[in-house]
């Protein structure tokens, strides 16, 4: 979707695809985590994906939230619950102190997602030969112990 990817760099080739998802793959492999996808709880359509993955970001590796919600399900609320359910899953592994989300310094609703699942404005770096702002999270200011459940299959992050 030429609409929905526009946030994302752009439509990729087959290819492209073919070594993004390659290497989603191997990073969940390597660490047990890395890239959900989401559906509507009302109907069950895909509705975005998200991850939690570690990267290379501002010249350090750091442990990401990500999220990406298609075009038509924009502006509903998904992106931050996908955002704040990363956040719970991140603080519930062990040695995770800190977290870090990042975008376009232009792409404001991002950014207020960011904000609403308790990130804070830490820098703009380069990245990928683009500016990007990054957020940060500490667990310190995580507010509480996230309560996660599995239900008929689903994660469940209350």
């Amino acid at each position: 979707d030429p609409v929905t990817m526009e946030t994302l760099g752009g439509v990729r080739s087959d290819a492209v695809t073919r070594a993004f998802l390659d290497e989603k793959t191997a990073h969940w492999q390597a660490h047990g985590h890395g890239m959900w996808m989401f559906d509507a709880q009302e109907d069950g359509r895909f509705i975005g994906r998200s991850l939690l993955e570690y990267i290379e970001v501002g010249g350090e590796r750091a442990l990401e939230v990500g999220y990406s919600v298609i075009a038509p399900a924009w502006g509903k609320g998904y992106a931050t619950e996908m955002a704040r359910a990363l956040v719970a899953i991140a603080f519930s592994l062990p040695r995770v102190d800190e977290i870090v989300s990042f975008t376009w310094p232009h792409n404001v609703a991002s950014r207020r997602v960011m904000e609403k699942a308790g990130f804070q404005y830490e820098r703009t770096v380069a990245h990928v030969g683009q500016a990007h702002v990054v957020y940060r999270l500490r667990r310190s200011e995580f507010g509480g112990e996230p309560s996660l459940h599995v239900v008929d299959g689903s994660l469940v992050v209350k």
